[in-house]
């Protein structure tokens, strides 16, 4: 329905300021996960999205296309750090933690909260008529744009109060619980009278 991709530019750039802030880098190219290095958390990625994972010597060189976002890799808390630095330094970019070792960057205003308003009006759904769920860093415009904006239990700490309400882990089917409660309670109540 969509889309708008960094230039091969932009990721050029984000490139040579990973290479500067020494984290790894990956995009996506044709269905594969692009980068020049292996860690631990790009095999985190691999098996999240199932996508093949293409080591090239040159990641310049390989990336000659747009592409939808690129994710900075690190170890925890340095990359909070390396988050406060990129949003300093890029800020023509949209940049958000998306898990403690994953930081995405995307165009700016590419965000869930741009993406579910263009699915909204598309709908003909209303915003307060929104619920959204969700743990992380790159969910909080989503949260913050939603009627109702959900946390899981197991969300960033430093996020826990930006939302209007707090479920059970999605280990624990937090999911599940607002289903239940916000959507078929309703239709549970409707049939019964």
């Amino acid at each position: 329905m969509f889309e708008q991709c960094l230039t091969p530019e932009q990721i050029h750039d984000l490139y040579d300021y990973s290479v500067k802030m020494k984290t790894h880098i990956i995009t996506y190219l044709d269905g594969e996960i692009i980068s020049e290095t292996d860690s631990e958390y790009i095999d985190i990625e691999k098996d999240i999205t199932g996508l093949l994972h293409n080591k090239v010597s040159d990641f310049k060189a390989a990336v000659t296309k747009p592409a939808v976002k690129c994710i900075l890799l690190a170890e925890p808390t340095y990359l909070k750090e390396v988050e406060k630095d990129l949003k300093l330094a890029m800020p023509h970019l949209s940049v958000a933690m998306s898990k403690p070792f994953f930081l995405e960057v995307a165009q700016n205003g590419i965000d869930k909260a741009a993406s579910l308003k263009l699915l909204a009006n598309k709908l003909n759904i209303h915003q307060s008529e929104i619920i959204a769920v969700g743990n992380a860093g790159n969910d909080l415009t989503m949260i913050e744009y939603a009627g109702l904006g959900v946390w899981v239990d197991n969300v960033m700490p430093e996020l826990r109060d930006k939302a209007d309400l707090i479920v059970a882990s999605n280990n624990d089917d937090g999911v599940a619980e607002v289903v239940q409660r916000y959507i078929l309670n309703d239709f549970v109540h409707e049939k019964t009278n």
